[in-house]
């Protein structure tokens, strides 16, 4: 549901990552990323995805999701380009 999608980024974007290592903090913002996507908020999603993996390279996770909204991102692109919409 679109209200908890928003409570759970609002949660995300509260909590204190001084406490946390880098790769916990990595996690983090790759699960922001992916409740940004789910709110149809791409550009904040490339941008969480983006810090996850400048916080911590090898957050397989992380390569994954920004990996599936690189490929989503692409063929929306195809599929306008194609399909002028």
């Amino acid at each position: 549901m679109k209200g908890e999608r928003a409570s759970g980024l609002n949660l995300i974007n509260s909590t204190n990552l001084e406490y946390f290592p880098d790769k916990i903090k990595a996690e983090i913002f790759r699960l922001k990323g992916d409740f940004h996507l789910k709110l149809n908020d791409t550009e904040s999603a490339n941008i969480a995805y983006s810090n996850a993996i400048t916080l911590f390279k090898n957050l397989p996770k992380g390569w994954i999701s920004w990996g599936s909204y690189c490929d989503m991102v692409f063929l929306v692109t195809v599929f306008c380009l194609l399909y002028g919409s």
